[in-house]
């Protein structure tokens, strides 16, 4: 069930070291990195995409991986409990306020349970590969990958960014699509869901709250 961000994680973290293995060989840093490094590689979706024909466009195949997995995972489990238990259950509760709260709950559970796997492979394999034990960002990494401005994302920035919004998001987008998944085919649904999924959460999206929050501080 949760094998699919485990295998992620092993794609990603691999590609992060060739990545450091590079800029260690060209002198461009010094260090392994840190696991911070890591994860925030990993969950770095993409940057705002304005067409141009001179620009490349690539897509984050890993995160359209992570997000299309997580709204199979509760695709059908609301409507085949209805189906199946719901009416016995909605004789013996009076009501239907208990049974939606239990799917509400499942759902925000599981999508918990699946980035915890994700975050905590992660941090395994980065470990493996030597990175320290770090909530900080190696400042010339963060630079050479990302952009010049990410240099102002604080660690509680990059943590809340990072980890907890991607979370945040990830869990509504699904509780809407379970709720919508008994407005519509919930096939149907999924695919509109991930239509949403192109990362509106990216790294880069944020920077200019960081960067104010910055110089404020």
């Amino acid at each position: 069930m949760f094998v699919m961000p485990i295998l992620v994680a092993v794609m990603q973290t691999t590609e992060c070291h060739r990545i450091f293995q590079y800029f260690i060989e060209n002198d461009m840093i010094n260090t392994g990195g840190t696991i911070m490094d890591y994860i925030m590689y990993c969950m770095q979706g993409m940057f705002i995409y304005h067409f141009d024909p001179k620009t490349q466009f690539t897509i984050p195949i890993y995160w359209f991986i992570i997000q299309i997995y997580a709204a199979y995972l509760v695709t059908y489990y609301a409507n085949d409990d209805y189906d199946a238990n719901a009416k016995n259950l909605f004789v013996a509760s009076r009501g239907r306020g208990f049974w939606w709260s239990s799917k509400c709950l499942w759902c925000i559970t599981t999508i918990i349970i699946y980035y915890a796997i994700y975050i905590i492979s992660i941090i395994i394999l980065a470990c493996g590969f030597s990175a320290d034990m770090s909530i900080r960002c190696t400042p010339d990494f963060v630079v050479s990958v990302f952009a010049d401005k990410a240099q102002y994302l604080s660690s509680g920035n990059i943590i809340t960014i990072s980890i907890f919004l991607p979370i945040l998001i990830t869990v509504g987008m699904c509780l809407v699509q379970q709720i919508l998944g008994f407005i519509i085919n919930p096939i149907f649904c999924k695919f509109c869901m991930y239509k949403c999924s192109i990362y509106p959460f990216s790294i880069l999206h944020c920077v200019v709250v960081a960067r104010k929050l910055h110089h404020v501080a």
